[in-house]
């Protein structure tokens, strides 16, 4: 009686363990395939992150929110434009993320979920570069930063290899407000932006 009676204890403290350690999740951005207003052609560019983030799931809800960390080279060009900037630019972001995410489809315990999540977001970007090329033919130099801030919409899958790990593909938009300052500007000046990713692949480890 006394096995059985410690047998059980130890089985439900295994359940309440399990169900808690599927609360929280801490994942980082591999990869995006992703488009910024801030660059000259505006074109979906292969982006490679340092970022962390951090999820705590409620039932079908659950709150996230990220940092991120990017340096890209872009080759820019414009095929088929005429006397347009062509050559490489350098974009260096930092993104901060906080919302919320609703499961549509699938279980707690699906090796698929389908989730859609709405963001808040600040981005602090530079973009930068040597171009050549335009009407005059002189070329033109690029140094500019941008703070923004705005909102961004997403709709993903889930998938859960194990029970400790998932993997997340992610189609996003983001628009907001940014105040941009260029080489030659002595105030900041005020734009909208947009952003769009095709996919956003995360790996996250859940505890």
């Amino acid at each position: 009686m006394k096995y059985s009676i410690i047998t059980i204890i130890l089985f439900s403290c295994t359940l309440v363990s399990a169900q808690q350690e599927n609360k929280n999740v801490l994942s980082s951005t591999l990869f995006k395939l992703e488009s910024n207003t801030q660059t000259l052609y505006n074109n979906l560019t292969p982006k490679f992150f340092t970022s962390l983030g951090y999820e705590r799931i409620f039932s079908k809800w659950s709150w996230s929110a990220s940092a991120q960390r990017a340096y890209t080279k872009i080759n820019e060009d414009c095929e088929g434009c005429a006397d347009h900037y062509y050559g490489t630019g350098y974009l260096r972001e930092y993104n901060l993320f906080a919302g919320i995410n609703y499961r549509i489809v699938g279980k707690t315990t699906s090796k698929f979920q389908l989730f859609t999540g709405t963001d808040l977001y600040y981005a602090n970007i530079n973009y930068s570069g040597d171009f050549s090329g335009g009407f005059s033919v002189t070329g033109v130099r690029k140094s500019d930063n941008y703070n923004s801030f705005g909102i961004r919409e997403r709709l993903g899958v889930h998938f859960y290899p194990t029970s400790k790990l998932r993997i997340t593909f992610t189609t996003s938009f983001r628009l907001g407000f940014t105040w941009k300052k260029g080489i030659n500007d002595s105030v900041y000046q005020q734009y909208t932006e947009n952003s769009k990713s095709i996919p956003e692949v995360k790996i996250g480890y859940l505890f």
